[in-house]
């Protein structure tokens, strides 16, 4: 009789130590979550890989127009070819999204006042160009806009700007909000994380180049 008792608290004592069950419930229940979390994270180093590559091909698209001869006309041919020097880097990334503009903005001396205004704007894959004329003087940390420039390169000279915006494809975060999470430049569209980046670049040779047909702004 006792031997039997003694067993019987030994089955209680495995079935109570035993919690493969128990972990096979947490498990299911969890995983959805850790799934989620290791795709969305995996998706946002991702944005973060593309959005390197959207910096590099801007700064490379400005520098490739501010080495360009002053007094060269900027053909539709040669933006094509900086554009598709742009789109190269994007690589593998899908670069039929980046929207490119490429201006020329320059700062003079007026009675005594530096003023910055753009002189021709050109654009591929469905950008928006900078508008001509006066543009607004902005503090160097202040979020790059199309009609505005930076105080800290009020100097007379001529200016290559390009503007570009990406949008990566991000089904999984749809409710990430870059913009508070210390993103400078990305936005959630719903459908996707548009990422944006400017670089400026002083021309280097002789001036800058011209822009007789679409694009060129009227002379002030």
């Amino acid at each position: 009789m006792l031997i039997n008792f003694r067993k019987t608290l030994q089955k209680l004592g495995r079935a109570a130590g035993d919690k493969s069950g128990t972990a096979a419930i947490e498990f299911a229940m969890l995983s959805p979550l850790l799934l989620v979390t290791l795709l969305g994270g995996t998706e946002i180093t991702q944005a973060v890989m593309a959005a390197r590559k959207v910096d590099t091909a801007t700064r490379t698209m400005a520098d490739l127009t501010a080495q360009i001869r002053g007094a060269t006309d900027l053909t539709a041919a040669m933006v094509n070819e900086i554009d598709a020097a742009g789109r190269l880097i994007m690589s593998p990334n899908v670069a039929t999204s980046l929207k490119v503009t490429i201006s020329r903005v320059d700062v003079t001396d007026v009675a005594g006042t530096l003023s910055a205004r753009t002189f021709w704007s050109v654009t591929r894959n469905g950008a928006t160009a900078r508008p001509c004329g006066l543009l607004t003087k902005i503090a160097n940390t202040a979020k790059p806009a199309p009609g505005s420039f930076p105080a800290g390169m009020y100097y007379a000279g001529r200016f290559i700007v390009v503007d570009t915006i990406y949008t990566f494809a991000a089904p999984l975060t749809t409710n990430f909000a870059p913009e508070n999470m210390g993103f400078g430049g990305w936005t959630n569209t719903g459908s996707g994380i548009e990422i944006k980046k400017t670089s400026y670049m002083q021309a280097r040779i002789d001036g800058a180049p011209f822009v007789t047909g679409a694009g060129a702004c009227p002379v002030a």
